[in-house]
């Protein structure tokens, strides 16, 4: 469910989200398909985290064939929970 899914899991332990994170894996950006899927990834996560308020405070993203029009996109999500 993406990033709203992500944040929605931290809203529901009763936790206020405050920091966003991502870890990406596409093909290489020669190919088209692969830098269209990976300027869509990565501009739906920034406008979701700024839509929302919670900054996207770390991410990485690695380039290879084995990833080759099967992208792997993981997003994380911290909170904070009163004791």
């Amino acid at each position: 469910t993406g990033v709203g899914g992500i944040i929605r899991d931290i809203f529901t332990m009763g936790a206020r989200p405050v920091a966003l994170l991502n870890s990406l894996r596409f093909g290489p950006l020669n190919n088209g398909r692969n830098r269209y899927l990976f300027t869509g990834v990565v501009g739906g996560i920034a406008a979701y985290g700024n839509c929302t308020g919670i900054p996207t405070v770390g991410g990485e993203v690695y380039f290879d064939e084995t990833y080759e029009g099967n992208p792997i996109v993981n997003v994380m999500c911290a909170g904070v929970i009163k004791k």
